[in-house]
This record gives structure tokens, C-alpha cells and sequence, in this order.
């Protein structure tokens, strides 16, 4: 099959002409994001961003149909580059390792330039229905993830069933939600936090469940 679509100039062709389809739109998004991350979605007009992306105006109407299309459709993409980052958390097999890994993915969305500058253009165009959706996707999703961690059977395992854990799982969200709000508070910058190697938010997570952890043998 491989080789008969090699052999044949047209459906090479074709494969050709959907890579450069795929370059050219995600150069298109790349440069519409960082012009409305630096203006503002009203700051920016769809004849610049055709300009600098250097297509026609008529490309982007015959693709998004506009800027908001434009807007929902940056809005997609941070939404399946996050659910790819979750789905390798959620193979992770020890449970506490997977509430560092989780801790981390909350702190980079309720910290991220990125997606305050996408919910402030969702306000923009004062859709309701989309602002909810945007939060519901982002911010809910993970902590709905960490409550599942909290009613898992390894997680009773490790700490017992006869724990409050609703209410456990509020104190341990608000702790997360504490390391990003002294952040201004002490000079840090938050982006850097996160790195390759263990961030301190996974390590700081980690001696809040080893201590959690203490106390519940002695107890």
C-alpha cells in the first residue's frame, strides 16, 4: 500500500499538499496567539494576522471563518495538548505520584499567561456558554482527577477508608491553590517553577502526603 502511494505522483502530491496545509495553519495560529497575547483579541485585526501568518485574508475565512474561529480554535488546541499531558498522568501507577503530577498540571493552569490571555478573549466575545466550557475543560477537569484520587482503592489502601476524604481532598486543593498565591507575595516567578526535573509544587506536594502520611500511623 506504502509503496503504491510512493509509485503514484498524485496521491504524493496530495500528502504534500495536506503537510503544507497543516504547516501553514499552525503557523497561522502560532502567530494570531502571540498577537492577541500581546494586544488583545480587539487589539488585533484579521488583515494583520493574515499579514504576518503572510496568507490572504480569504484563507483564514475559507479555514475559521473569522477571528472568533480563530479564537475557538486556539482554544481546541491548548484543550488537546492539556488532555495529552492528563492521559500520561493518568497511566502513572502509584497514586501519589500521580497527585505530584496533578499538582503541578492545576498549579501551571491557574498560573498560565496563556490561558488567562484565551479566557480573557473568551470574555471578549461574551459567550457564556464558551467561558464555562473553557473552565469546565481546564481547571475542572483536573480537579475532578484529583478527587478521583482521593475515592481510588490505592489511595484507601494507603491511608485507610474511613477517612473524610471529601474534605481532604478540599485541604489538599487549597494547599496547591496557597503555593500559587504567596507566590507574588515572595518575589517568585511562578513559569519557573516548572522544569524538567522535580518542580518544587510535586515536592512541596510530596512532604504534605508523607506528613499526612505520619500522622495517620501514629494516630
Amino acid at each position: 500500500m506504502t509503496d503504491s502511494i510512493s509509485r503514484n505522483p498524485i496521491a504524493r502530491a496530495g500528502r504534500t499538499k495536506a503537510s503544507e496545509v497543516m504547516h501553514r495553519n499552525k503557523r497561522l495560529l502560532d502567530v494570531a496567539e502571540e498577537l492577541m497575547l500581546s494586544d488583545g483579541y480587539d487589539g488585533v485585526s484579521l488583515g494583520r494576522i493574515a499579514r504576518e501568518a503572510q496568507v490572504a485574508v480569504r484563507t483564514i475565512y475559507a479555514t475559521y471563518g473569522g477571528k472568533p474561529g480563530i479564537l475557538m480554535a486556539l482554544v481546541q488546541r491548548e484543550a488537546e495538548q492539556r488532555t495529552e499531558e492528563l492521559e500520561m498522568v493518568a497511566r502513572i501507577g502509584c497514586v501519589q505520584q500521580r497527585l505530584q503530577q496533578l499538582a503541578s498540571c492545576l498549579s501551571k493552569l491557574v498560573t498560565s499567561e496563556r490561558r488567562l490571555n484565551l479566557y480573557r478573549c473568551l470574555l471578549v466575545l461574551g459567550d457564556q456558554r464558551r467561558i464555562q466550557a473553557f473552565h469546565e475543560s481546564g481547571v475542572g477537569v483536573v480537579i475532578k482527577m484529583i478527587e478521583d484520587q482521593f475515592v481510588s482503592p490505592d489511595f484507601r489502601e494507603l491511608y485507610g477508608s474511613e477517612l473524610p476524604l471529601g474534605t481532604f481532598c478540599d485541604v489538599f486543593l487549597g494547599y496547591v491553590v496557597g503555593l500559587n498565591l504567596r507566590s507574588p507575595l515572595t518575589q517568585v516567578s511562578m513559569p519557573a517553577l516548572f522544569s524538567d526535573r522535580v518542580s518544587p509544587v510535586q515536592a512541596n506536594v510530596h512532604s504534605f502526603l508523607k506528613l499526612f502520611d505520619a500522622r495517620q500511623r501514629s494516630s
